[in-house]
């Protein structure tokens, strides 16, 4: 293969500087994207009373795992309603079987009680129709694997999580680190993430391509990909991403 892959470059000396200068371009473009890149916040906006609101929250593991792993969760707030609901699974362990897995608990504010030892993330935030049906979604506790968890490669609260926002019929992806994202059993497949491509998973290995996800490769859970626009590799660790924010 190596040979070949020689040969072609002596037959083809033009394209094959292209190509690595391309290849080159798009490394320096993530780089600057990756210094100008703004981190998530860690807290929402104000609240407006008049609307339903939700947000997709995350929080860094204990630990080492903290730099290649993350759980998210989903707070919801009704209009008319005093207190925030949050709906997660946390497991506490390796692997839990229980009756319902499902964890919902009311605070007075939506990041009152972090995961982990980092910050807070607020990674997205919907108001008005697109709130009412991830309301919905959380608050019918329909989910399929309600009474197992495995921490890798999933079911876990990101699995949760990814089911709850496709219910709700919402374009979002996750981070790169959200181990359990993609889990689709033995073999299975779906839409993609944002809703604009498609995946086909296994525990081992996966592909997802889309139009707003680009092209993602996943060995073992762990995420390696490239992002069109805006500019970035999504890779297993820190925070998913090199270059510009998504």
């Amino acid at each position: 293969m190596r040979s070949r892959f020689r040969a072609w470059k002596r037959r083809n000396p033009r394209r094959s500087r292209r190509i690595a200068y391309t290849v080159a371009a798009w490394g320096l473009l993530c780089l600057v994207g990756d210094l100008l890149a703004a981190r998530p916040p860690s807290e929402l906006p104000a609240l407006d009373p008049t609307q339903a609101e939700a947000a997709l929250l995350a929080g860094g593991m204990n630990g080492a795992l903290d730099y290649v792993a993350v759980h998210t969760w989903i707070v919801v707030h009704a209009v008319g309603e005093e207190r925030w609901d949050r709906w997660e699974i946390t497991g506490g362990a390796w692997h839990v079987e229980a009756e319902d897995l499902v964890r919902n608990n009311a605070f007075a504010s939506p990041t009152e009680w972090p995961f982990g030892e980092g910050p807070t993330q607020v990674l997205r935030v919907w108001r008005g129709a697109d709130a009412e049906r991830l309301t919905a979604a959380v608050r019918e506790r329909r989910y399929a694997h309600s009474t197992q968890y495995f921490a890798w490669p999933g079911p876990n609260s990101n699995t949760y999580v990814d089911r709850m926002l496709r219910r709700a019929g919402l374009s979002c992806e996750l981070p790169s680190t959200a181990v359990g994202k993609d889990y689709r059993g033995w073999v299975g497949g779906s839409q993609s993430s944002t809703l604009s491509g498609v995946q086909l998973e296994s525990p081992l290995l996966g592909v997802k391509f889309g139009l707003r996800e680009g092209l993602e490769l996943h060995v073992a859970a762990a995420t390696f990909g490239v992002d069109p626009w805006p500019p970035a590799l999504k890779v297993p660790y820190g925070d998913g991403r090199f270059g510009f924010s998504d």
